[in-house]
């Protein structure tokens, strides 16, 4: 239960990389306990027993801790991957060779002499590439390419930064490595089929979504896995709309935006996709240099900050960190800082006129979201302590979060796909239970509730429940608990 103790609500996903495979499993379970509500793996090469281990133990360990975590894989919607030695310090104005397919040690140790460049790898370039183009290295390197051929390209840096090892590269015009589904892609199609992971991700061409839809529907058929997409460039209204409508929610990534459309209009366009999604109860994430300052300082910049701060005012759900800021000696501070800029953030939320901006922007809602809204404003009317949701799926807890109440939403369900998944909306804090009648239900989180706090409390219960019939039955009441 040490999610209903924690000081925020909005959702923290840890992206972990195969060296977590080496952390001891107290450190995955503090992790946990420290505020990580997801873990992201991202698929950038073919070692799928990695994969298998580290997503084995991930729920091994939440598990022995009676917590609940949820994962997702990422299929990256190209494969540029930056091979370095060590990370390198790169200046403004001087050239760089990137060499295609990855280099031994020793052929940077053969070419590090040389003064007017230096040498990285990357392991695959693409036929897209031109003269002119721009390129970004993960979210601090910019450059632009000033000649191609087969083997190597050569940039022109732009800003003075650091090149990590492994960052991803992107290229403006080549989100997308290509239409529909690569050899590559489909390998990780396959993979995934074969977990039971909670979340995908993939970049969608607006031109071919329907059938890369099929496709994946297809291959993951009779699999419980909900799917995101994520949005690397600005779409049209009519192509987001469909993305949202379709899908399990957005991943907004930042890193490639950048080279995608002019950069004074990526925080305009993320509030518009937040407002898109929020007025139809799906969840959104966000991607891209989130503390990113954190790599290099032991208190992120103010900038850093201020971005996180404004994207919790705004209504994101959740907010993804790079491995690069939760290597082994830097996640403690990572998510304690995050957790502390959330939680400030959300204590200056007005929640009533919060909740009328998106209870008017709604469209005409259904009796479930019906009942949704009317408990978030009872709660927020009554100053209730938390939102009690008995849901065996996950419909209730998501229409409840999308009015972003200012208290927890305790989602208990039988099933443990309901629990996990419900991870991904904030505010959410999900309980596994056993499958009961209504009243023994409510009568034992009653009990839970009442043993982990230490004053009387006012809680709003929601109810969906399926009848014998296989019909939800939606239901809101009003409790007070006495200590």
């Amino acid at each position: 239960m040490f999610r209903l103790k924690a000081k925020r609500l909005t959702k923290i996903i840890g992206t972990l990389d195969e060296d977590a495979l080496m952390y001891e499993e107290n450190i995955i379970s503090e992790m946990i306990e420290s505020g990580m509500d997801i873990a992201r793996i991202e698929l950038l090469h073919h070692n799928y027993k990695a994969y298998s281990t580290l997503i084995e133990r991930l729920y091994k360990v939440a598990s022995s801790m009676n917590a609940i975590i949820a994962i997702l894989l990422e299929i990256p919607a190209n494969n540029r991957t930056v091979f370095v030695p060590s990370d390198y310090t790169v200046e403004k104005d001087r050239e760089l060779t990137i060499a295609v397919g990855k280099r031994s040690n020793q052929e940077f140790k053969e070419n590090e002499d040389e003064d007017d460049k230096m040498f990285i790898s990357i392991n695959v370039l693409g036929s897209e590439v031109n003269e002119g183009q721009t390129i970004i290295f993960g979210d601090e390197v910019s450059g632009e390419i000033i000649s191609v051929n087969p083997e190597e390209i050569r940039v022109l840096i732009k800003n003075d930064g650091i090149i990590y090892n492994r960052s991803r590269v992107y290229i403006n015009g080549s989100c997308k490595y290509a239409v529909n589904f690569s050899e590559i892609q489909q390998k990780h199609l396959d993979f995934i089929a074969t977990t039971n992971v909670d979340f995908i991700t993939f970049v969608f061409s607006k031109e071919h979504f329907s059938d890369e839809l099929a496709f994946i529907q297809e291959k993951l058929v009779g699999k419980e896995i909900k799917l995101l997409c994520k949005i690397e460039k600005q779409l049209e209204n009519e192509y987001l709309y469909e993305f949202i409508e379709k899908t399990n929610g957005i991943v907004i990534a930042r890193y490639p935006m950048g080279s995608e459309m002019p950069i004074e209009r990526i925080c305009t366009y993320q509030k518009e996709v937040i407002a898109a999604c929020r007025q139809r109860a799906k969840p959104v994430l966000v991607s891209g240099h989130v503390l990113g300052s954190l790599r290099s300082l032991p208190y992120p910049l103010r900038a850093d900050a201020c971005d996180v701060y404004n994207g919790v005012i705004d209504g994101i759900d959740g907010f993804i960190l790079s491995s690069e800021i939760l290597q082994e000696d830097n996640w403690r501070n990572t998510l304690e800082m995050l957790t502390n800029i959330l939680a400030t953030a959300e204590s200056s939320i007005e929640y009533r006129s919060s909740f009328q901006k998106i209870w008017i922007a709604s469209m005409k809602p259904s009796i479930a979201e019906s009942i949704a809204s009317s408990a978030i404003k009872t709660c927020i009317e009554l100053e209730a302590n938390y939102i009690l949701c008995l849901a065996e799926h996950g419909r209730a807890p998501r229409l409840l979060s999308k009015y972003k109440p200012p208290v927890p939403i305790i989602t208990i369900s039988s099933l443990i796909k309901t629990v996990q998944q419900s991870l991904i909306h904030r505010g959410t804090v999900p309980i596994l239970g056993e499958k009961l009648d209504y009243k023994q239900a409510l009568t034992n989180a009653v009990e839970m509730i009442r043993s982990n706090t230490d004053h009387n409390c006012i809680v709003v219960v929601v109810t969906e429940l399926m009848d014998s019939a296989k019909h939800f039955n939606e239901q809101m009441g009003v409790l007070t608990i006495e200590q």
